[in-house]
């Protein structure tokens, strides 16, 4: 979420840091790395996972991230580089089986259910949505289609005076999708539908009851039963409102100063401070997931979301028309950066002839980037522990550092913000 796109501490000071290299021959079995499928495709370098370590380990501490971990997978193999802890004032290295917070990866799901609903007939792509759920501003006018593509105009409920004092004075309230929705609608929209492109997580909560209406169960049971098992994602779901948790093994979240769904970057004297270790951030892992919910309250690993984006990506989850139709929706988000494009609950950066197709979740603690090109078969998952501190987004400045690893095009990815 931008302002949350529930999309974005120094490393534990007084100690070097944690940096863990695990390459697929340690941790998979059946699996090995293969020269020749580099070689074969002029686009990809050969993998050297002690130099995507160190630009790792330097990114963290750049950033001033607790813990960071990065699942590559490429035609040689599979490899996951972390470093720094999971958990402040401990040595625990991130792994890919850890849980934490995906944010505004959620997205994804969300959409993918509502693709295949218009796959099964059950709605239209080109529906308003009134004829669905009733009270939304201009439901006559905003359709299916551009709640998905972020186009419909309706203000984001995060950007409200209400929603932000209220999650700032307790995480852990239960938020109702309708109260959500109410915040967003009781400010105007920002303009007409399908005329811009405007990210709000309004959009979202409100297919995620056209979800739940279509399917007469709720949202967590259609993920469950149309992804999450089938795809075997046993780490991975979207929590009850109450359980405010993570499970076992899970990293922390942390984010400096008050709890607040803002991603504004810190001083340059609360960063020197940071620096200094005279100033610590906060754990902010305990929250309800309900006021993220459809836009952003999944929790997940490392391993499950490498699964999830090549399925969502790679055309497992629809028909041949359907992903066809989801491929066409992707266009530039903003004139002025022609680089990068949004579609139906995704994001795709272009560089040389390369499409990299992802999304970012960013959340109080969390920052997620999950990543698949379909072309040359290379995906990334990138989490780190923290919530934005720079004015870059934390994620998505590992995942670029890094795709200069894997590709000989250079990555001309657009600024995180």
């Amino acid at each position: 979420m931008k302002s949350f796109r529930c999309r974005p501490p120094g490393r534990t000071r007084g100690r070097a840091p944690l940096v863990s290299i695990v390459t697929c021959g340690l941790v998979l079995s059946g699996c090995s790395f293969d020269g020749s499928a580099t070689e074969s495709n002029p686009e990809l370098k050969q993998v050297d996972v002690a130099a995507m370590s160190a630009t790792l380990d330097d990114t963290i501490e750049e950033l001033l991230v607790p813990g960071a971990l990065a699942l590559i997978q490429t035609p040689a193999g599979t490899y996951t580089v972390s470093a720094g802890t999971t958990t402040m004032g401990d040595d625990i290295a991130p792994a890919a089986a850890d849980q934490f917070r995906i944010g505004s990866v959620t997205k994804t799901m969300t959409v993918a259910a509502v693709l295949q609903l218009i796959q099964e007939e059950k709605i239209g792509v080109n529906d308003p949505i009134d004829k669905y759920v009733l009270g939304v501003p201009e439901g006559s006018e905003i359709t299916i289609a551009q709640l998905m593509s972020m186009r419909s105009g309706l203000h984001n409920y995060l950007d409200t005076d209400g929603f932000r004092a209220a999650f700032g004075s307790d995480p852990t309230k239960v938020w109702a999708p309708s109260e959500l929705l109410a915040l967003g609608f009781s400010q105007p929209s920002g303009f007409a539908p399908g005329t811009q492109f405007d990210y709000s997580n309004t959009n979202t909560v409100r297919l995620g009851l056209v979800v739940e209406k279509a399917e007469d169960k709720s949202l967590a049971q259609v993920f469950a039963d149309r992804f999450f098992g089938p795809l075997g994602l046993t780490r991975t779901s979207l929590p009850a409102a109450t359980d405010t948790t993570l499970s076992a093994p899970f990293s922390h979240g942390y984010q400096y100063g008050p709890l607040q769904v803002s991603d504004k970057p810190m001083t340059p004297e609360e960063t020197a401070a940071a620096r200094a270790g005279s100033l610590l951030p906060n754990d902010v892992t305990v929250m309800s997931p309900s006021w993220a919910w459809a836009a952003g309250g999944v929790v997940s690993t490392a391993d499950d979301l490498m699964t999830w984006i090549k399925a969502f990506v790679g055309g497992d989850l629809l028909d041949d028309a359907n992903q066809q139709l989801w491929w066409d929706s992707i266009r530039i988000q903003h004139d002025e950066d022609p680089r990068v494009f949004y579609g139906y609950g995704i994001t795709e950066v272009r560089f040389g002839e390369n499409r990299l197709t992802y999304h970012e979740g960013q959340l109080p603690g969390f920052n997620t980037m999950a990543v698949h090109d379909e072309a040359n078969d290379v995906s990334m998952v990138v989490w780190t522990n923290l919530s934005v501190t720079q004015d870059v987004d934390n994620a998505f400045t590992v995942m670029a550092r890094l795709l200069q690893h894997i590709y000989n095009t250079p990555a001309d990815t657009p600024p995180a913000r």
